[in-house]
């Protein structure tokens, strides 16, 4: 595919910061000393080291307007938009050579279904696999269906391979409880999955764009904050790391009590910028400061107001008596009564997405189809 630009030029990185978007998903640099060895084999079979490493800061201003402009074309395929007032364009090819991807094997995408199209792929076999179920198994029941496994059952290198495609790979901020059946194709996922994530409000690969905005001239690359895929992360994901290896928690359930209290799961950091941690010398320093308590302040009232202040504080202490915690009690109300409902609403809203995309994309393919058969005739 030809680049496409415009004549105007403009300095973008003079003109946008770069910061954190809770709407923008980063994605994470992978550290390889804490990465188990049979994942990295994986990784470096699959052809991702150099992707996986890669970092940068995050433009969100022109990531929006990257997707606000976002035009994909499924023949070649490749992705058109406009950034900075720049136009440009970019295809699997581009993808493959710039990081360094493999463009072999299944290109089809389908995130809630199968993939039909390859001769190669079975969907049975996969699941099989994904279950630790020997393919030689014959089932009587001609009727049985092999289901996703939930993501707890899992073992450690395998959670940890699916950290790295949610982080990474195909970027998404939900939770899904199984597993889902993706196929490694990078560059063909990449640019159907920025197509798909157009008209939503999340965003992905932001590290990647800010690389691909600097093959096309619109930006640097400058060093920035590392947001780590790393033991300290996985351990926030609730894999406990022993020596050189990961365990679930249920794994790390069957493990002796001396061993579990020693290396029991702990809060992670990872999440937060490293130039926000204090130095270890103030970090000490703080830890042997002693703290003084303080009383609780009650605040003086007039004699007129006396009794009307004595029954508030009755209250406010019966109220604390009954209720151990209030701010689970509230947090619950908040969620059943606001998020979960605007989380129905955003999967309704993605699904309309989905289907007006499908829809669009048929009478693409059905125009291409009345003009080839207009021009043979």
């Amino acid at each position: 595919m030809s680049e496409i630009v415009s004549n105007y030029q403009v300095d973008a990185q003079a003109g946008f910061k770069a910061y954190a978007d809770p709407h923008i998903i980063e994605g994470r640099t992978l550290k390889q000393d804490d990465i188990p060895v049979p994942v990295l084999e994986l990784i470096q079979e699959q052809g991702w080291s150099f992707f996986l490493q890669l970092q940068a800061p995050i433009y969100p201003e022109l990531v929006h307007q990257f997707y606000s402009s976002l035009k994909y074309h499924p023949q070649d395929p490749s992705i058109t938009t406009i950034v900075a007032g720049k136009t440009f364009g970019f295809n699997t090819q581009n993808l493959s050579e710039w990081f360094h991807l493999g463009r072999q094997g299944v290109s089809s995408y389908c995130k809630k279904g199968w993939i039909a199209d390859s001769r190669d792929f079975n969907s049975d076999s996969c699941l099989r696999v994904l279950n630790n179920i020997a393919l030689d198994h014959v089932f009587e029941d001609p009727h049985y269906f092999i289901r996703r496994p939930n993501v707890q059952d899992l073992p450690a290198n395998r959670f940890i391979l699916l950290k790295i495609l949610k982080e990474n790979v195909i970027p998404v901020l939900n939770k899904d409880k199984q597993v889902g059946v993706y196929e490694c194709t990078l560059p063909t996922i990449i640019l159907k999955h920025m197509h798909e994530c157009s008209g939503r409000l999340n965003k992905p690969y932001g590290i990647l764009l800010t690389h691909i905005f600097s093959k096309r001239g619109i930006l640097e690359v400058r060093p920035s904050r590392v947001r780590y895929l790393d033991a300290e992360c996985l351990g926030y994901s609730g894999l406990v790391n022993i020596g050189a290896e990961y365990y679930m928690k249920k794994e790390f359930q069957n493990i002796d009590e001396a061993t579990r209290a020693e290396y029991g799961p702990r809060h992670s950091m990872s999440s937060l910028p490293s130039t926000s941690r204090a130095p270890q010398a103030e970090a000490e320093e703080n830890a042997n400061t002693e703290v003084p308590v303080r009383a609780p302040r009650v605040k003086r009232s007039k004699p007129a107001s006396h009794a009307s202040s004595a029954s508030l504080m009755h209250r406010h202490s019966h109220m604390a008596s009954t209720s151990k915690n209030p701010f689970k009690k509230f947090k619950k109300f908040i969620l059943k009564t606001v998020v979960a409902p605007m989380r129905k609403l955003q999967e309704s809203l993605d699904d309309l997405s989905d289907r007006m995309k499908k829809m669009e994309d048929r009478e693409n393919r059905q125009k291409q189809n009345e003009d080839r058969a207009s021009k043979r005739r």
